[in-house]
């Protein structure tokens, strides 16, 4: 475990060289995520245009490509429910996925 602003420091570090900023409802978690670093005096390193949401990502997903993606998820580990790690993993694999089944490579 690491103290929360480390932690905000951190992940800045892991964000800053990417294009996009995924999570699912930007207007919900990065809105807290935001909150979180105010109160830690950490300003984000990434620019709101940069903010995008799987869940419109998972949209444009066909049918069958977003329930293969889901299975292959089911089988790539063991998710324990509402865990914010897990949560987090799994997220950041289905945008992956859903990417690349998309034809979006770059």
């Amino acid at each position: 475990r690491s103290p929360v602003k480390k932690a905000l420091e951190d992940l800045n570090k892991f964000v800053k060289p990417s294009p996009h900023v995924w999570s699912n409802a930007p207007s919900f978690d990065l809105v807290i995520l935001r909150s979180l670093m105010a109160d830690f005096d950490v300003a984000p390193t990434w620019h709101y245009r940069q903010e995008r949401c799987s869940r419109t990502l998972w949209g444009l997903l066909k049918k069958e490509d977003r329930a293969r993606i889901e299975a292959e998820l089911d089988d790539e580990g063991v998710w324990r429910p509402h865990n914010p790690e897990d949560d987090a993993i799994r997220q950041a694999l289905g945008v992956q996925k859903a990417l690349r089944a998309l034809g979006v490579t770059k």
